[in-house]
């Protein structure tokens, strides 16, 4: 039965004492807001108007994210109408999603004294807004630092401003306009001893700007400490490398190999507990728990053990599926096109696309989807199609 296990925060004492010291900076990603049903890129990506105007310029989608094509290049190819109902579909998402553990203990126990996001959404605003609310309450329960975060590719509140809009593209021109700006916002945080903690990033390929600003300014002595918490999950070698490249320090919390969201919730707020605890002594951090963080909490773990007490047990096979159709090319210019011409079968193009499959993969991913916890047991080959196996497993768990 898996137990949220905390990194040994006695490792990394930079970090420590400046959560101790009030001067902690953190750098937060779309992996927290993904916590309060956010969508990630890949799932902008597939909003169905946004996947139609993709097809409607004859782009296969799936072939080229197969090809390595990045995210932000097929969303840099969307119409203007397909762009603002994107800017809707984000700022409706925004309006229902609903702050979660980790920011409050976050903001409510950790307290950083400054706050990057990458992120798009006002998640961060509306905590540090509700926490304000509570210290009114509560005028015993120590004050919140002054805090606005900086969202380093703008937000959905100042369209001028941000990338996702019927102006300015997303993609790589947007970045390459973004990156002296984004650069600029490092070099003020990057100073010689300051600590910056990144929470819920990736660091994805896809934010070439920022590890092209953060490898520079390595190069270049900035003497500050970077950090960055990651689930156990996502390690490999080339996030290794590419953290190596920008002096960053990954350190890895455990998750289960099926982890959900309430999962992730519940290793994130307990890392971060534990880190607030080391850093200022448990007498410090009870006074800024607040009851009802302390029953979240409990309640995660009580969920978290029911369900590995009830996750069923699928033992089957599980292997690479191939799946063929038609090339679209003719059907966006004939309505009667007939992919069998002269009722022969022979010499019909086709796009070949690959996804993980087989029964047991199938069977796990159905319960999954009926919202049971399944585990899988199954034999995956040590080459290149396991590795796809076991890799789409990791990142959408059954």
């Amino acid at each position: 039965m898996w137990v949220p296990q905390s990194p040994k925060w006695s490792d990394v004492r930079p970090l420590t004492e400046a959560v101790k010291n009030g001067k902690l900076t953190v750098c937060i990603g779309n992996g927290l807001s993904r916590l309060s049903n956010m969508p990630s890129w890949n799932e902008l990506l597939f909003e169905p108007v946004v996947e139609e105007d993709i097809r409607a310029q004859g782009i296969h989608l799936r072939n080229e994210i197969k090809r390595g094509t990045s995210i932000l290049e097929l969303l840099d190819c969307l119409s203007n109408t397909a762009k603002k109902h994107l800017c809707g579909f984000l700022s409706n998402r925004e309006d229902t999603a609903q702050v979660n553990l980790v920011h409050r203990i976050l903001f409510g126990v950790l307290r950083p004294s400054s706050v990057f996001t990458f992120n798009y959404d006002q998640l961060l605003e509306r905590t540090i807004a509700a926490l304000r609310e509570k210290n009114a309450l509560l005028p015993t329960w120590p004050p919140l630092p002054a805090l606005k975060p900086v969202h380093l590719h703008g937000s959905l509140t100042t369209p001028s401003q941000s990338y996702i809009n019927t102006d300015i593209a997303l993609g790589e021109t947007s970045y390459q306009i973004s990156e002296e700006g984004v650069r600029e916002k490092y070099k003020q945080m990057l100073l010689p001893g300051a600590v910056i903690l990144f929470l819920g990033y990736s660091h994805s390929y896809e934010d070439y700007d920022v590890h092209r600003t953060l490898s520079r300014l390595a190069r270049e002595g900035h003497g500050a400490y970077l950090y960055s918490l990651i689930s156990s999950l996502e390690r490999n070698a080339v996030l290794d490398a590419r953290l190596e490249r920008c002096q960053i320090k990954p350190i890895y919390y455990s998750l289960p190999e099926n982890a959900v969201p309430a999962s992730r919730i519940l290793a994130l707020s307990q890392a971060l507990y534990d880190l607030a605890v080391q850093s200022s002594g448990s007498d410090h951090v009870e006074k800024l728990m607040w009851p009802e963080w302390r029953q979240e909490l409990n309640s995660l773990r009580k969920q978290e053990d029911d369900a590995n007490r009830e996750s069923t047990l699928v033992i089957g096979l599980s292997a690479m599926h191939r799946i063929a159709e038609p090339r679209p090319r003719e059907h966006s210019i004939e309505k009667t096109y007939n992919p069998y011409p002269d009722g022969s079968r022979k010499n019909v193009g086709t796009n070949e696309t690959e996804e993980p499959g087989g029964p047991g993969l199938i069977v796990a991913k159905v319960l999954s989807a009926l919202g049971k916890r399944a585990s899988l047991v199954s034999s995956v080959a040590d080459d290149p199609y396991g590795e796809m196996v076991q890799q789409a497993l990791k990142h959408n768990p059954s």
